[in-house]
């Protein structure tokens, strides 16, 4: 072992910093310099959580206290689960209070919350001064005592509260927002979650002072907040000063809502557009956007069209046919031809009005976005990222690196049926009543109307796989992008024209015709580092399918990941492989993981496609397989990863390589 005086305490610090609690305490009778260094490390952060012997840990750091800088409490839901004196005097120094502290008691009652109906004394100044980061998660029986610790700690810049259900009456946390503003001046992070947790209701401008002896000039101080994550609740406000707080974030660069309600409930209450242009007035630093579960959120303006000015949109109806007279209602064969023909005509319709309202998109002048400085854009299942506001991204991002989407057909009408009722009533304001008459009486039926309202007030639909496809073709500035959830059929990816036999590009044989595939270039080739994309590519199709989509990804120059989740592309040179280094980009330079590699137990000689990739990769580390079912044989279940065991296979320049132990989510 080197002497200690080879390491200096940075270099200590930082290597304790990666230590658990235990080996720190180990640390500490090495040395001097060890215990000098050790010692913040160990203390600093304190954990109280439930299963930990929570007094002896207490009285352990009562006197180091200053080593402290992030303490993370989770009471049990029937209440704390240490005295709230023991508590008291940890986070405050707490002192039982005597018979001349009285007066300063009754002074600082206004500190109290009104939800708060045990009053434990609570000192002007809190000691925790250095305590930077606090998380709480609690049910109720603990938000007394929480009530009583929170707002003395000045200091903090990280804050995290989630208030869930316990053995209480049920009522919700309530939490004003300008209150923690003013009492955390330092605050970088807030975070607000769970299902009991309430919002107050916005001040209306103008009042001198708020319920907690705050002033109107303190609740308007321009905060220094960074990051804000909060529930849907928050976007469910309605009025003139529903969103007033924003203000004071001009600062604000990422948002991040979790919900845990529906979609029932979301879509009866949400009006994404008013909380989208709020964020693009208050907070033009905004950069970054987190949504996970049922939440409605626009990155898009769509302005609604007057209905005196769609001749454009009218112009597509096809004319209708002619009426049936009283002597072919007699005929049953001719009725049903006359309602499939206007059905037909329907989805004509639909399908230009679509086509009309992509060109729209692609000219990028109709969408005006909410987030302009957007770079980093990650949404969970569920989600109600829309086709127009996915293509509209596509177009309009210069600054969007990051991208990852779970993409799911969720198809729930209601969100689907939203438009921005207050442009719609000024529309309308301003349309003359015969105008408006005069459109409706152009459609031919009930559904034509429908189509045609729909595409003038911009009702979104949920994104497709052509609609993913079609972004990653126009937006050249993504350097990380992620989609899983669903594969894209190859499909959805390739596009197709008729042809005749011999024609160039790939081709493939189907009765009485053949077609030519292609896959387009996509618009980030150039800047792309990470990819994780699924593609949906059975074994059996043509070998030059799956060779297409092989040299496709070597097209990417600055690619270093790439995951192909529950794809099911076939790594064998008969299926292509060597696309890879012969695309026309840099992935023999630039390639240093592979994870996911699909279908590599149809490989016969799979020794050899391991040790291709490491003589075709020179920087690769990283080799991860599908995880395989195995395929059972007369009762034996046959194994496939003898090849691991190769010795050639063990020394080859590839550091790791394994089975995935769990699919990718």
């Amino acid at each position: 072992m080197p002497d200690q005086g080879h390491f200096p305490p940075e270099t200590l610090c930082l290597i304790f910093s990666y230590l658990p609690r235990q080996d720190l305490a180990r640390c500490l009778y090495v040395s001097r310099l060890w215990h000098a260094e050790a010692k913040p490390q160990l203390y600093k952060i304190i954990l109280l959580v439930p299963g930990m012997k929570l007094n002896r840990q207490l009285a352990a750091v009562k006197d180091r206290k200053a080593l402290v800088r992030r303490v993370e409490w989770r009471p049990c839901q029937y209440g704390s689960l240490v005295p709230p004196a023991d508590l008291l005097d940890f986070f405050l120094d707490y002192r039982p209070a005597s018979k001349h502290s009285e007066n300063n008691s009754n002074n600082n009652k206004r500190a109290q919350p009104q939800n708060c109906p045990v009053a434990y004394p609570i000192p002007l100044e809190s000691s925790r001064l250095t305590l930077k980061q606090f998380s709480f998660t609690g049910g109720q029986q603990s938000w007394n005592l929480f009530d009583s610790i929170l707002y003395s700690l000045k200091s903090l810049v990280s804050l995290d509260l989630q208030f869930v259900k316990g053995n209480g009456t049920g009522k919700a946390y309530v939490v004003d927002l300008d209150r923690i503003l003013t009492g955390f001046p330092r605050l970088k992070h807030l975070g607000l979650s769970g299902l009991m947790l309430g919002y107050a209701p916005p001040r209306t401008a103008g009042h001198e002072e708020d319920r907690y002896g705050n002033d109107d000039e303190e609740t308007r101080t321009e905060h220094g907040l960074e990051s804000f994550a909060f529930t849907p609740l928050l976007m469910w406000r309605k009025g003139p000063d529903a969103f007033t707080f924003l203000e004071r974030l001009r600062h604000l660069r990422k948002i991040v809502v979790r919900s845990q309600w529906n979609y029932l409930n979301c879509a009866e209450r949400a009006q994404p557009w008013a909380f989208g242009r709020a964020l693009q007035q208050c907070c033009p630093k905004l950069e970054s956007i987190d949504a996970f579960g049922a939440v409605i959120l626009w990155l898009f303006d769509l302005p609604i069209i007057p209905s005196d000015k769609i001749p454009h949109l009218t112009s597509l109806v096809i004319e209708p046919p002619p009426s049936i007279n009283g002597s072919d209602m007699l005929s049953v064969s001719m009725a049903q031809k006359m309602l499939k023909a206007l059905k037909e005509d329907e989805n004509i319709l639909k399908q230009r009005l679509q086509e009309q309202e992509l060109g729209e998109l692609l000219e990028g002048r109709s969408a005006k976005p909410f987030f302009p400085q957007l770079r980093t854009l990650i949404l969970g299942p569920d989600h109600s990222l829309s086709a127009q506001d996915l293509i509209s991204l596509g177009v309009q991002a210069r600054n969007l690196t990051h991208v990852k989407i779970t993409h799911e057909m969720y198809n729930y009408a209601g969100v689907w049926n939203m438009y921005d009722t207050d442009a719609a009533a000024t529309a309308a304001a301003a349309t003359a009543p015969s105008d408006a008459a005069t459109h409706h009486s152009t459609s031919s039926s009930a559904v034509t109307n429908k189509l045609i309202e729909d595409r003038r007030l911009w009702k979104r639909r949920c994104i497709g796989n052509q609609d993913v496809t079609l972004f990653l073709q126009l937006c050249s500035s993504l350097q990380h992008f992620s989609i899983t959830g669903r594969t894209i059929p190859f499909f959805d990816l390739a596009v197709g024209d008729i042809t005749t036999p011999g024609g160039p590009g790939t081709t493939f044989s189907t009765p009485g015709k053949v077609e030519t595939l292609a896959i387009h270039p996509w618009a980030c080739e150039e800047n792309l580092q990470t990819l994780k994309f699924g593609l949906s590519l059975h074994e059996k199709r043509p070998k030059e399918q799956h060779a297409m989509v092989w040299k496709h990804f070597g097209r990417f120059q600055k690619l270093r990941s790439l995951t192909l989740p529950v794809s099911s592309l076939v790594p064998s040179p008969a299926y292509g492989v060597e696309g890879l280094l012969t695309g026309g980009g840099r992935l023999s330079e630039t390639l240093t993981e592979i994870r996911s590699l699909p279908s590599w137990w149809v490989v016969e000689d799979r020794r050899e496609m391991v040790l291709w990739f490491a003589r075709s990769f020179p920087n690769l580390l990283v080799l991860g397989l599908m995880r395989y079912r195995e395929k059972v044989e007369g009762g034996k279940a046959e194994d496939y990863t003898d090849f691991l065991e190769d010795e050639d296979v063990k020394r080859c320049s590839i550091h790791r390589i394994f089975i995935e132990d769990r699919p990718f989510e």
